[in-house]
């Protein structure tokens, strides 16, 4: 059940990670379009200020989440990281290929590095 909660966890952190600078930019000009134009009404029915404060919580909450996984990550050591970066975070099609070949191994253990890492990140993250 945590493993699968996990594997959720860290396709989300992905996308999390790629999105910040882009919510950092949308802030800027939120921010920006407040000062020049004033706190109208958006679009969606919210005051610019309020859309502002939206905004802020759910980066402030982002980095508090990529900031949790990262401390996770840091229980694993360097080839049990280059596993889970290839397998959950910025998975290629020949993913098993470029891993076998960096680290020497076979799939087998590939997956068995994979299994050990998932079970420390879930203790890392759930302690359970």
């Amino acid at each position: 059940m945590y493993k699968h909660a996990m594997l959720k966890k860290l396709k989300d952190y992905s996308t999390i990670k790629r999105m910040q600078p882009i919510l950092e930019r949308q802030m800027e000009s939120a921010k920006w379009r407040l000062e020049k134009q004033g706190d109208r009404l958006t679009p969606n029915g919210l005051t610019r200020t309020r859309m502002l404060d939206r905004m802020q919580r759910t980066y402030n909450e982002n980095r508090e989440f990529i900031a949790d996984i990262d401390c996770c990550l840091q229980v694993l050591n360097d080839r049990e990281k280059l596993v889970i970066h290839h397998f959950y975070l910025e998975r290629t099609w020949d993913y098993i290929d470029i891993l076998s070949e960096k680290l020497g191994v076979e799939r087998s253990q590939l997956y068995r590095i994979k299994d050990r890492a998932m079970k420390k990140l879930v203790l890392a993250y759930y302690g359970v």
